[in-house]
């Protein structure tokens, strides 16, 4: 029974060096038809070679292996050198399979003998530090280390020195006053640089929590996703804050007080198929006076002291959110707790 299973183990190994031999000679055969590298080709030979020795119960097959493995770190190193990831692309799989070929069941199955001599079974004893498996070993070894010494290695690494100060450039140039955030990226170049320096290192100890906004909008709602996330960047402009919320609402806060100056809830609510619901930011642009004063009488107007922020996401039917009315001129204090944004001040300001 034991020497069936130990059959059994070679059988399948075998087999695996098989099929993996017959890939690879069909790619192999291609490329080189295309006038690309030979190696392919001759690693397909090896791997059907030690998958037909591994079927007879021959220790040649590690031996046969380990070649086959020192082939292809002396390749891989003249592709790419020391350079990791290439390096694991093309030599990985090989290793493994060398590590399943060095375990003790298929090793003790190749030490299998029927001779009544025991100096002679001992001599065709096979392990992973005895006999044909040595030379694999040693093979696999040396492989180690090559991958080990590439991951300190980077050879895609570029060192130089970035040129000084070119011109002073005034802090208005991008028309983003020093004390706003007007984008995702603060800028329409997406700098995310403040060129603001009251905070420093020094003093960031002593920053005291100025206000904290809960907005109310929690997970767990019908149709809510798994992923329900608050992931904002918040819009200042002028003396406010404008945020959305994961469900798309909309919120200006008076960035002083914390205040909610206003709210626009879009109401998306239609079958919807989400993986993810987030908003990430919103998009602001600063319209001409003139079109703001010809808007017909009675269309709702946002509060006068900033300029409209619009959600990045559009309403049901196509059509994209292109006002944002009042919904109140009181703060509103929501229940909930979740998700909320705090500002901070230095302590004792």
């Amino acid at each position: 029974m034991q020497g069936k299973r130990r059959g059994l183990v070679l059988i399948v190994v075998g087999l695996l060096n098989i099929l993996m031999g017959l890939a690879l000679a069909v790619g192999g055969i291609w490329l080189i038809a295309l006038g690309g590298s030979w190696y392919y080709a001759i690693a397909a030979v090896a791997l059907l070679l030690t998958g037909f020795l591994l079927m007879a119960a021959r220790p040649a097959a590690l031996l046969v292996y380990a070649l086959l493995g020192a082939g292809t770190l002396i390749w891989s190193l003249w592709e790419v050198g020391l350079d990791w990831w290439p390096l694991a692309a093309r030599g990985a799989v090989i290793f493994v399979v060398g590590l399943l070929l060095l375990t003790p069941w298929a090793t003790r199955a190749l030490s299998r003998d029927q001779s009544n001599s025991l100096a002679v079974r001992d001599i065709r004893r096979v392990s992973a530090l005895r006999g044909s498996g040595l030379a694999l070993t040693a093979t696999l070894a040396v492989a180690l280390v090559v991958a080990v010494i590439s991951w300190f290695n980077d050879p895609h690494r570029i060192e130089g020195t970035a040129p000084g100060l070119r011109a002073e450039a005034p802090a208005d140039a991008l028309k983003v006053p020093p004390g706003e955030w007007h984008a995702y990226g603060r800028t329409a170049q997406a700098q995310r640089y403040s060129p603001l320096d009251q905070i420093t290192p020094a003093n960031v100890s002593q920053l005291d929590v100025a206000w904290t906004y809960h907005t109310g909008d929690v997970r767990g709602r019908p149709g809510d996703p798994e992923e329900t996330t608050f992931e904002v960047t918040p819009l200042k402009i002028g003396n406010r804050l404008f945020f959305c919320t994961p469900h798309q609402n909309v919120i200006a806060l008076d960035a002083t007080t914390g205040a909610e100056i206003w709210r626009y809830d879009p109401k998306i609510r239609s079958q919807l198929a989400l993986q993810h619901l987030t908003c990430r930011g919103l998009s602001y642009h600063e319209g001409p006076a003139e079109a703001a004063a010809a808007a017909p009488a009675g269309t709702p107007q946002p509060p006068p002291v900033e300029a409209t922020a619009l959600g990045t996401t559009a309403a049901p039917g196509g059509s994209t959110v292109l006002d944002l009315p009042v919904a109140s001129a009181e703060p509103r204090r929501p229940t909930t707790a979740q998700p909320s944004c705090s500002c901070r001040r230095p302590t004792g300001a």
